[in-house]
């Protein structure tokens, strides 16, 4: 199963892109089952035009399953409107707690570098380093300094030590450089490398993330459909919600609903 918010898909009436709010794909063999979720959160009840509109952008963007969420709820000529359709509508609800769910909140923790120094060291001694030189790997290709970053990132990411405490943390790496080369720009001589002595500051930082806890239920037969609690969540790039859907007699289930954030 994915999950993605907001997603876009192709019209198949006029090749544009066209939004939905929530898109959850269903894989079953070569198939995919696609539901789409319209989510509005406005000052008054859902209305037939809206009914017949979502149901037309469906339609257009091959959807299988679709459903209207409201948190004002919906007219009974609204609602007779999507049972014709085959429009599910639930309505939202704020909740104080979940018999099921422990704890308000979760802690979210976050890194980001500050100082780095990488020195290279050669396989064999020479009499000095060239001042402008270009590094690269073992098969030949350039290794620069966003590739260096990228090994650096992820022996950050995989030492649990530094996120114990909130503050500024050392870390040294010692990152081997077997087959690489350092080939002067000046003078062209290539020097092998032997290993890379990376020293970096890294600055961890924690925030309480609090859960907001909602029921959805069926407009048309009055009863609780599902319970969630949801936590927005920024991890760099990315960002999104954490959700979580349960009970004790059913079990929890936790699903990441993200979005990368647009360049600026």
């Amino acid at each position: 199963m994915k999950i993605e918010s907001p997603a876009r898909i192709r019209d198949r009436t006029n090749g544009k892109l066209r939004e939905h709010d929530v898109l959850i794909t269903f894989k079953h063999g070569h198939h995919s089952y696609l539901t789409a979720i319209e989510c509005r959160d406005r000052s008054r009840k859902i209305t037939v035009n809206q009914i017949e509109g979502f149901y037309q952008k469906c339609l257009d963007t091959g959807i299988n399953k679709s459903v209207m969420v409201s948190t004002k709820g919906f007219y009974v000529s609204a609602l007779n409107k999507a049972t014709h359709l085959g429009i599910s509508c639930l309505n939202v609800k704020d909740i104080s707690h979940f018999d099921w769910l422990v704890g308000d909140g979760f802690t979210q923790n976050s890194w980001k570098r500050l100082k780095t120094s990488i020195i290279l060291i050669p396989a064999k001694k020479v009499e000095e380093k060239p001042k402008h030189f270009t590094v690269f790997d073992r098969d030949g290709d350039e290794y620069n300094i966003e590739h260096f970053n990228k090994n650096i990132n992820y022996e950050i990411g995989k030492n649990q030590n530094l996120f114990v405490g909130n503050g500024i943390h050392s870390l040294k790496i010692r990152m081997l450089l077997d087959g690489f080369i350092m080939k002067d720009d000046e003078t062209g001589i290539s020097i092998p490398l032997a290993h890379a002595n990376i020293h970096t500051e890294v600055e961890v930082t924690s925030e309480k993330v609090p859960y907001k806890k909602i029921t959805y239920g069926d407009e048309t037969t009055s009863g609780a459909v599902s319970e969630f609690a949801l936590a927005d969540i920024d991890a760099g790039k990315m960002s999104g919600q954490i959700v979580m859907s349960g009970s004790y007699n059913e079990g929890i289930t936790i699903y990441y609903v993200g979005s990368v954030k647009e360049k600026t």
